[in-house]
């Protein structure tokens, strides 16, 4: 649906003459990246506001979206099914930080997400193929944004924000979480394949 309407706006960009044949792909890629990023944002800001939780809301989904940009992560099938899900998620997710403690175990939490970041990123999968030279980029910038949000996570604790400091260290594990879904995912499906090729 989203890569519809993307399609649909750059077409009539084009049919405007705004952009030319040449340029459709990628106005097309740049409108959904647009869309892809406002639907959570708003979607965070609604379930927030719902629950009375909108600052933990959107200080919990500025690191989620930014790593998860470069390192990937799980994508169901079906859009209806990927917005229920996200719904689900960032619902559970939101009131997660009312009551978590910044505290060891969020700690390890939070180094456990840089670790497996740092290793898996990114997920390449079938939704989401990546030239090699691409992956190494993505790679560094993925881990580069996880370090600095893990940092950012134990500097806000150390100063005694923990109400924030929580909400940054669910962003940078659930990330984590879904990135390493999608890459067993991944394996699982290059293990059945190579069964089916024997």
């Amino acid at each position: 649906m989203i890569f519809r309407c993307s399609g649909k706006i750059a077409q009539r960009l084009c049919l405007s003459e705004i952009i030319s044949k040449d340029e459709y792909e990628l106005y097309q890629y740049a409108v959904f990246s647009i869309i892809s990023t406002i639907i959570p944002l708003i979607m965070v800001m609604t379930i927030g506001g719902i629950l009375g939780l909108m600052k933990n809301g959107i200080v919990m989904i500025i690191p989620f979206l930014t790593i998860r940009k470069f390192c990937g992560g799980f994508h169901a099938k079906r859009e209806w099914i990927c917005i229920l899900l996200s719904v689900i998620v960032v619902t559970g997710c939101i009131i997660l930080t009312t009551y978590c403690k910044a505290d060891i175990w969020l700690n390890g939490g939070v180094i456990g997400a840089v670790l497996t970041i740092s290793m898996f990123s990114p997920v390449v999968s079938a939704n989401r193929d990546i030239p090699k030279q691409e992956r190494m980029i993505c790679r560094k910038i993925a881990v580069v944004l996880t370090v600095i949000s893990a940092s950012i996570y134990f500097v806000l604790r150390f100063w005694g924000y923990n109400q924030f400091a929580v909400c940054i260290a669910v962003g940078v594990i659930l990330t984590a979480v879904l990135q390493d879904l999608a890459w067993i995912q991944t394996k699982i499906a290059l293990r059945n394949q190579a069964i089916i090729e024997r």
